[in-house]
């Protein structure tokens, strides 16, 4: 219960507009269904894909306001 109560607080940051804050509670979660689950469990994959695309979309977004500050 507390890993998915890190997920939601992730989802509620990334639907603020809050990415970074959600990659940390993410994290959190995730630590919790590798530790409580495992690794190759579905909910610990499909948190970690959700983790991977946050962190992906996060850092395009970065590299777009960079080369457009130039």
């Amino acid at each position: 219960r507390v890993g998915r109560c890190w997920v939601n607080l992730g989802r509620a940051s990334l639907s603020s507009g809050k990415p970074q804050k959600c990659i940390r509670y993410l994290e959190t979660a995730l630590k919790i269904f590798k530790s409580y689950f495992g690794e190759n469990h579905e909910e610990t994959r499909a948190l970690q894909e959700l983790l991977d695309k946050v962190i992906q979309s996060t850092a395009k977004s970065s590299n777009r306001m960079l080369n457009n500050s130039g």
